[in-house]
């Protein structure tokens, strides 16, 4: 017997399989998840599952469409599967630095031996020194710095956000923030320090946008 019909999920349903039954008593089973946000569309005892947009979020469904049930589970107390909502935080690897004695040396080793081309070797403030290689053709580097240096022997990584990024990572249970707030500087990204929950030490610095970077 063919039915059809589009049958709306109750908001708080969880994600699993989901039984279309018609009032004559035809069932039909979907494999799940199916989640929340998606509707059942049944035709001809064929189901398939639309995105819910919003403008369908205020469809009745048909007379005769039918019911939907999934999996009984309390969504206060079960946590959803999908996790929580993500974002992009990171872009890229910018750097990796390397605790070396002597800068000179390591600079002279790196470049003369290794093949690396330098890529700065500046000054911070004084008497703080950075010196970055970078292996030819890649675009991670090596950033080459005394043990005792005040610059964080750290992963540097690129975040589009960095105001976002540190708002997520101080509500992140294990997470060590090293910098009251985002740094920011003259002349230099927006950039904060942390550890992740291994006490690995990484930074952040926020990559400029591009006009391909927005579409």
């Amino acid at each position: 017997m063919s039915i059809g019909g589009v049958v709306l999920l109750e908001p708080g349903c969880p994600e699993g399989d989901v039984d279309v039954t018609s009032p004559s008593g035809q069932t039909v089973t979907t494999i799940g998840p199916v989640r929340p946000d998606e509707t059942v569309a049944v035709h001809d005892g064929q189901v398939d599952l639309h995105a819910l947009t919003p403008s369908r979020r205020s469809v009745i469904p048909p007379t005769g469409a039918g019911t939907a049930t999934g999996p009984s589970r309390d969504p206060m107390t079960s946590p959803s599967s999908r996790g929580p909502p993500t974002m992009t935080m990171t872009t890229t690897v910018i750097s990796v630095a390397l605790p070396v004695a002597d800068q000179d040396a390591a600079l002279a080793f790196y470049t003369g031996v290794l093949g690396c081309e330098l890529r700065h070797d500046v000054e911070v403030w004084p008497g703080v020194r950075m010196v970055e290689v970078v292996p030819p053709g890649s675009r991670v580097g090596l950033v080459l710095l005394p043990p005792d240096s005040p610059l964080p022997m750290a992963v540097r990584l690129g975040t589009s956000d960095a105001d976002a990024a540190y708002e997520r990572l101080a509500g992140t249970e294990g997470v060590v923030l090293h910098n009251e707030e985002v740094l920011r500087w003259d002349d230099v990204p927006p950039m904060f320090h942390f550890s992740d929950p291994d006490g690995n030490h990484l930074v952040y610095l926020e990559e400029p946008t591009t006009p391909d970077d927005d579409g």
